[in-house]
């Protein structure tokens, strides 16, 4: 029977197409969970079972620090205790290292996989008719996550620097183990810990953040050798000393002419 109203276009469910797009994507993206590592640092190499390479650094180090503290002459024990806290920190600071730069770049391949995903979403909504309001909340909702994982990696990985981390703590460390090694003859248990703890702060994420800072206020994010300057071009023949010659009888190159540049010329018929 005729009704008289016109037939009701069927559309395709909106929710079920970006759930099918999201689940599928979603599969295809966890190829990119698959880490590659070149294994543990060195901090988390086991000798034995339980004890790692950092566990052995740390329990010299207490040992030395004790002997240091209760020595009548603290001289050569604060020394010991320095070197193998120095050697301690460098482990951890390694360590600390070796996640923010895998965190990094964790961080910098799922922010892809977020912009990713919601392109598609928005493509495949576009596709089967979701309306322009719609669109634009599901992409301003990915947009706000990327935007968020940015902030993120800035604030706790340094990713404003991120290829310079490494080089600026590492140059950090030389200077401050350069400025001190006058202080190691005559050092005391007070001084050894005073200066291992100025030591470790240099790795200490706070003071990474206003080294980065600095390197940035300054134009250069990592420190550049300073060029080495060529050596002058050896003088021609005619300027070297002649044997049987005094100095001012020698004589002079004549001067050189200038060169005259020939243009073509043209003629206008």
């Amino acid at each position: 029977m005729h009704t008289g109203k016109a037939p009701v276009e069927a559309k395709p469910p909106t929710g079920c197409a970006l759930a099918l797009a999201l689940a599928g994507l979603a599969a295809i993206a966890g190829c990119s969970t698959y880490q590659t590592s070149p294994g543990k640092p060195i901090a988390d190499t086991a000798f034995k079972e339980g004890i790692t390479v950092f566990n052995l650094a740390a329990e010299t180090f207490a040992k030395d620090l004790q002997a240091s503290a209760l020595a009548s002459d603290q001289s050569a024990p604060a020394l010991k205790a320095f070197r193998s806290g120095r050697a301690m920190l460098d482990l951890q600071c390694d360590r600390y290292l070796d996640a923010v730069g895998g965190a990094n770049q964790a961080a910098s391949n799922e922010r892809k996989q977020v912009s990713l995903i919601g392109g598609l979403a928005s493509a495949i909504m576009g596709l089967t008719g979701s309306s322009a309001k719609e669109i634009a909340g599901v992409a301003t909702t990915f947009s706000f996550a990327a935007s968020s994982m940015d902030a993120f990696t800035t604030a706790y990985l340094f990713s404003d620097a991120a290829h310079s981390v490494t080089k600026i703590v590492r140059e950090s460390q030389s200077a401050f183990l350069a400025s001190v090694q006058g202080q190691l003859p005559g050092l005391d248990y007070p001084d050894a810990v005073a200066l291992l703890t100025r030591y470790e702060s240099v790795c200490r994420p706070s003071q990474i953040r206003a080294l980065i800072d600095e390197a940035i206020a300054k134009g250069r994010v990592v420190a550049e050798a300073p060029p080495v300057a060529a050596p002058p071009p050896a003088p021609p023949p005619s300027q070297l000393p002649q044997q049987g010659l005094a100095p001012n009888q020698i004589p002079s190159p004549p001067p050189a002419v200038p060169r005259l540049l020939r243009l073509p010329v043209l003629t206008v018929r």
